[in-house]
């Protein structure tokens, strides 16, 4: 049993190293002829979420949602898992779901406001706007977001300004960023007391 699983911790290795030097499909063979001997649920899902992200790269989407499902049924608490899940929805224009998918790892990764913004990002790209500030201000917790999330998030609103088809872009976005203000300042104020 420990041969086994230095066996495929090394193999483990090896695909991975594979996929993070772009040879996606030599590193989906490696995995393809270990899936016997997956032996526990947290290997499997390693193994699994491996396969997924190797199938994105390769733009498999079908296939690579396949092995995210079944990673998922195996460790649902996985957030990576969540976030490539949500990513193919988004690719494929299944908004919904990938709000759904981003909104699930939000929630198991509270304190991540990239998840904040990639189900606003989802929700509007639905076509629901109240709905994308209603997500980003969940996720807006200032002693939480940093001069990175903050920038990240102003990159968001531009290109909402810029793309968006809706004629009240600047008045909603306006009104989010004096939200925005307003809590920053409570904060303040409740941290000096």
């Amino acid at each position: 049993m420990e041969k086994e699983i230095v066996l495929l911790k090394t193999l483990f290795i090896r695909a991975y190293n594979l996929f993070l030097d772009g040879h996606y499909e030599d590193s989906l063979k490696l995995l393809s002829h270990t899936s016997e001997i997956w032996v526990d649920y947290f290997q499997k899902s390693k193994f699994l979420t491996l396969m997924g992200m190797n199938y994105f790269k390769l733009n498999e989407l079908n296939k690579a949602e396949r092995a995210l499902l079944e990673a998922l049924a195996v460790s649902p608490e996985s957030v990576k898992v969540l976030d490539l899940l949500g990513q193919i929805y988004y690719y494929q224009k299944r908004y919904i779901e990938s709000e759904k998918a981003f909104l699930t790892a939000k929630r198991r990764d509270f304190y991540n406001f990239y998840f904040s913004i990639k189900t606003a990002k989802s929700a509007w790209k639905s076509g629901s706007y109240l709905r994308m500030f209603k997500r980003l201000k969940e996720g807006y917790v200032p002693d939480l977001i940093y001069m990175k999330e903050e920038r990240k998030l102003k990159d968001f609103l531009l290109n909402f300004l810029r793309d968006s088809k809706t004629p009240d872009a600047y008045v909603l976005t306006k009104r989010f960023r004096a939200w925005c203000y307003e809590r920053k300042k409570k904060y303040k104020r409740q941290k000096i007391r």
